[in-house]
């Protein structure tokens, strides 16, 4: 029979198995009936067996629930496995500490809740399947999960990091939700290697590339969610963010570069709604709101053919000049438009 101190090592492995819970229970009721025997106890005591099995029952069941995201905050979920005890204290001290103080920093970092996921709840996550159902559950908005394991490459041991990632959105065509995931695989770090004499700076720089990344695509999922300010907040973000980083890294040019053309779709998404606002009420107050909407946009992005169009249209309608709505077009199309092909107003 196994000694007392070989069974709590066993509830304390398997406690959120449903093994646990039948030990716990069969261990409980060992226990309590021997004492009650040994002190002849009267036959009501006996309801404290019932009553202790109860306890076990709901404590168990309160404890083996995964954690639920506030309803007010933006759940940012980190699942990941590691291959023993003190490869998680690496991880966790060095990795997960840190993206957790860069995703509650910054201008949006109070509308984080961020949740680190007990090591019995990640090993259920095991792929994008199991991810997506962890996520829900947890109600979360955004997902990492992987594993972190140790690897003699080259005669030195290494940390292989490997990664994925899941992000929440309104339902959007799949053509963009497929583009939207392989910009996701594209910017994550989903296999990273750190030698393990220089893991402290390797796991804070991914820390900082992880956490970059993900106000990225959550800021793209917010945007077709519909919620623009919120996603141009969290674009502005990533650019403070990038300020001082090297630029010679690729994700962080890559991402220099693209948030200007998000920035731009947000902002031409705005105009437009201004101007179909405008063009069921003839109020000028909207033209206004479409010129400031569009001065917002980068000069990067500022020659795109549905920004000079949209310019084109409130130009000539705030000013009735045919020449200056010509000669934007001629930026757009100029071998298409002629003078002698203008239309008489």
């Amino acid at each position: 029979m196994p000694s007392p101190k070989e069974i709590f090592q066993f509830l304390e492995e398997n406690w959120f198995k449903k093994s646990g819970l039948v030990t716990a229970a069969i261990f409980s009721i060992i226990i309590t009936s021997t004492l009650l025997v040994t002190a002849n106890a009267e036959f009501y005591w006996w309801g404290l067996l019932i009553g202790i099995e109860l306890i076990i029952w709901f404590v168990w069941l309160f404890t083996t629930k995964p954690p639920v995201v506030p309803e007010n905050k933006i759940g940012f979920l980190v699942c990941i496995t590691c291959s023993d005890k003190e490869e998680l204290r690496d991880i966790t001290d060095d990795f997960i500490t840190s993206l957790r103080k860069l995703v509650k920093s910054g201008k949006t970092g109070d509308a984080f809740h961020f949740v680190d996921m007990p090591q019995h709840f990640a090993r259920e996550v095991v792929d994008a399947e199991s991810a997506l159902r962890m996520r829900v559950r947890c109600k979360a908005h955004f997902m990492i999960y992987g594993r972190v394991r140790r690897k003699i490459i080259n005669k030195e041991e290494n940390h292989i990091v490997e990664l994925e990632g899941v992000v929440a959105h309104q339902p959007i065509p799949n053509q963009v939700s497929d583009s939207l995931a392989t910009e996701f695989t594209e910017l994550l770090p989903r296999n990273v290697q750190i030698p393990k004499d220089n893991d402290l700076f390797a796991f804070q720089f991914t820390s900082e590339w992880t956490e970059i990344v993900a106000r990225y695509i959550i800021g793209v999922a917010t945007a077709y969610s519909g919620d623009i300010n919120y996603a141009e907040n969290l674009y502005q973000d990533v650019l403070s963010r990038l300020q001082g980083k090297d630029q010679n890294f690729p994700i962080y040019r890559k991402l220099k570069e693209r948030i200007p053309h998000r920035l731009a779709e947000l902002y031409e998404a705005m105009a437009s709604t201004c101007f179909s606002k405008w063009s069921e009420t003839r109020d000028s107050d909207y033209l206004t709101e479409v010129d400031e909407w569009l001065d917002k946009i980068d000069e990067v992005v500022k020659d795109n053919k549905s920004v000079l169009f949209l310019r084109t249209i409130t130009t000539f309608l705030t000013t009735r000049s045919v020449d200056k709505a010509i000669s934007m077009l001629m930026k757009w199309s100029p071998a298409t438009v002629q003078p002698e092909s203008r239309i008489k107003l």
